[in-house]
């Protein structure tokens, strides 16, 4: 889930789902946050190396049998950040694991990837695809 709007003041009781365990990360200001729930019966790592005050991000490693981890994560970009796929890119470039590994990036990135006036946040995202491809 992202723009979870958690701080704090809100405990893990207060936003618990019967069967799920949650993951979160919380902003202390106004808005933001993330936070991924997992069923209780499947296995998983917190991934706390892929954590930076530069990004709302938070992942786990999934560990289903007979598999290799399945990296998760879930993101917020604030409207206005326009660095954020430059610190994402960073973040998981800095993670030797996160090449090798399948991996799904959930979330609210603000972006209009169909925006016909090809501004800097699209043309970011898609030098970084054509990198990664």
């Amino acid at each position: 889930m992202s723009e979870t709007w958690l701080d704090d003041t809100i405990t893990d009781g207060e936003i618990a789902i019967p069967g799920y365990l949650v993951e979160r990360r919380d902003r202390k200001r106004d808005g933001g946050s993330v936070c991924l729930y997992i069923r209780n019966n499947l296995a998983y790592n917190k991934r706390s190396d892929l954590s930076s005050e530069d990004i709302e991000f938070l992942a786990i490693d999934l560990l289903l049998p007979k598999t290799k981890p399945i990296l998760v994560g879930a993101c917020y970009r604030p409207p206005k950040d326009n660095n954020f796929y430059i610190n994402l890119d960073n973040l998981l470039a800095g993670s030797p694991q996160y090449m090798q590994q399948e991996t799904y990036l959930l979330g609210d990135f603000n972006t209009n990837v169909e925006c016909k006036k090809g501004n800097n946040l699209v043309k970011s995202l898609n030098r970084d695809r054509k990198s990664v491809v």
